[in-house]
Order: C-alpha cells, then structure tokens, then sequence
C-alpha cells in the first residue's frame, strides 16, 4: 500500500509560508531550552528580592492568632517553655478566677483556682505572675474578697497556693505585677497606687520569702506596671501614668528613662535580638497599641486596633503573647489571649 500524503496549504497556520507570511496567522514561537531556564531563574530571583525587601526593611505588619477565647478577665500572661502561656483569668467580679494554661495549639486547662474579686472593685484580684528559682509560679494578688488578697502568693508543700508575704502590711496600695531575678531570688513587684518598686528576697530554691523593701520610687501618678529584664540586667517598667519606661539598675541606686510620649504604657517586654517592645493601653476599645523600641530610641508599630490589652509576654523566638479585655465592662466582649505572628523573619530559636 501507498503511504498517504496529505496536503498542507500555504493558508493552512502550519504552513511555514503562513508563519512567515501571514502576521494574522502567526503562532507564538516555543521558548527554548535555555531561554526557559534564564526566564525561570529570573522569576525566582524576583521573587526572592521581593521577599528580603518585604522582611528586612521593618516596614511589615504583624497579625493577630487568637488561642483563647471566652475568658472572663485576662490580667496577665506568662509563656513557658512547655510551649503554652499560663494566663491570670481573674474572673467575674465577685466571682473566683482561675489560672489557665494554653498551648500555642489553642488547647486550654485550668490549673489552680483564685481568690474572688471584690464585686464593688472589677479591677482587684491576681494581677500578675512570674516563675521562681525551682520553676514554681509566683503571683501578685491586690484587692479582692478573700484571705490572701494584698499579698504575694506562691505554693507551698501541698502544691496549693499560700501567702508568701502580706504585701498590706509591708506598705503596698496596689500592687499591679511581679517579676522574678531567678538567679538572685530577689521578687520585684510594682505598685501603682505607691509609685514604688518593692523587693522580696524569696530564695532561689523553693520560694520562702523574706524582707520586704523599696527597691526604687517614682514621681507621683507614675503608675509602674508592667515589667521586664533588659540585657543588662537592669530593670524595665512601664510607667502608665507618665507615659514613659524607667529602667532601673539592678541594685535600684539609680533611674533613667528610655522611652517618653507613649500613650499608658502598660508592659514592656525584650526580644531576642535586645530591641524592646512596649503595649500602650488606653482607656478606649480597640485603641492599644504594640510598638518596637530600637537602639536609636525609634518607635515602629508591630501591632494596632488592640482591645484594651492588660498585659504581653515575650518567647525567645520572638513571638509575642497579649491577653486583651481583661478590666471589661462589656461583660459580652469576653477576654481573649493572642499570638502575635510575624510575616518577617524570627530569631532562632533558643531557651533561656
């Protein structure tokens, strides 16, 4: 048999007379082998100088992840190395609280209960926590309507809660965090109605506290809250009233300010690389603020539109945990826990 021929037309668009001849007709010539590889490699080379423009010029954003919902009055917060945050939850007013663990996965326990706030006071009772020197948790309890209230709590043979120190009869008005040098076993709890920085020797082993004494003082109507640990060593706080961060030396003999014009700071916490960050909480919804402090005393906003935050802590990888809505008067906007997520880079991580 004859093989077949069939005939191509010089109109037919696989003719190459059309292909050369007829613009109307023409197809798009295949990339070669080599002109793919260029174009694919450049592509990508694009897509990676986007990326490094995106993370290192500081310029992006931060987005919120919400771990816990549906908490009654979140006051502070605590990451630990088990990869969860321990979380104050004061409670209804008039009502026991309850401190909650929560993983990073958003799974939640209760772990110990809390004495109950006063009805009449919906900003008292457990009010900060720390770790001491064996790794036990310490806690700052102000006003409340239960024994034990005014005091600093840690745990003692049973595991339960007890009074480690009457914070009342050693001068405090209101006492609003704590703070633990672990390596000294030295307590430090500010308090806002004394503008005054306390000291509580409790030990570097199982917390047994001791003396109680004003570690550092501040102009009236500073405010101090929250608090943190500067590289050094020197001690960080949050000077709501004055709208600034004090640092002071570890001994307590002096005090400088490192940052101003802030709208109520309330924490302050250190990131891995030693840049601080700093929550503003003003007294509306949605109005707070997280903000970087770099070494050239430049503010940068990482997170806004917070609602009402009480408190932040710091991973050694960076990420950053606020507990938000935890002195509400809306008992329908319930209080919540977030993890601040970076789209940058974050540092390696570490465990200190």
């Amino acid at each position: 048999m004859g093989r077949k021929s069939v005939a191509v037309s010089a109109s037919s668009p696989l003719s190459g007379a059309n292909r050369q001849g007829d613009p109307e007709g023409v197809l798009p010539r295949p990339v070669s082998g080599r002109r793919a590889v260029l174009l694919s490699i450049a592509i990508i080379g694009g897509l990676f100088l986007l990326s490094l423009a995106y993370a290192f010029t500081g310029a992006w954003r931060q987005k919120e992840r919400l771990l816990a919902d549906g908490l009654a009055a979140p006051r502070a917060a605590l990451w630990m190395e088990d990869e969860g945050v321990v979380v104050i939850d004061a409670g209804e007013p008039g009502r026991p609280g309850d401190i909650v663990w929560v993983s990073t996965g958003s799974s939640r326990q209760r772990l110990v209960p809390l004495p109950p706030t006063d009805p009449d006071d919906p900003i008292g009772g457990a009010v900060g926590l720390a770790l001491a020197g064996d790794g036990s948790l310490i806690l700052a309890v102000s006003r409340c309507a239960a024994p034990g209230c005014m005091a600093l709590l840690g745990p003692d043979r049973s595991g339960s809660l007890a009074p480690l120190v009457d914070l009342r009869a050693g001068g405090a008005a209101d006492p609003s965090a704590v703070i633990v040098d672990r390596g000294r076993g030295i307590a430090f709890v500010a308090d806002a109605g004394a503008d005054r920085l306390w000291s509580v020797a409790i030990g570097t082993g199982r917390p047994i506290a001791g003396a109680m004494a004003v570690h550092s003082s501040f102009p009236a109507g500073a405010e101090p809250r929250g608090m943190a640990f500067d590289p050094g060593g020197a001690l960080l706080v949050a000077l709501a009233g004055r709208g600034e961060i004090a640092r002071v030396e570890p001994t307590g003999a002096s005090t400088s300010i490192v940052a101003r014009d802030l709208r109520r700071p309330i924490a302050v916490g250190v990131e891995p690389t030693g840049t601080f960050v700093i929550l503003e909480s003003p007294r509306a919804q949605n109005a707070g603020v997280l903000k970087r402090l770099d070494e050239a005393g430049q503010t940068t906003i990482l997170s806004d539109g917070l609602d009402r935050p009480t408190s932040l802590s710091v991973a050694p990888d960076g990420r950053v945990f606020v507990t938000l809505r935890g002195i509400e008067a809306d008992v329908a906007r319930v209080g919540q826990l977030v993890q601040i997520r970076r789209l940058g880079p974050i540092a390696p991580r570490r465990i200190v």
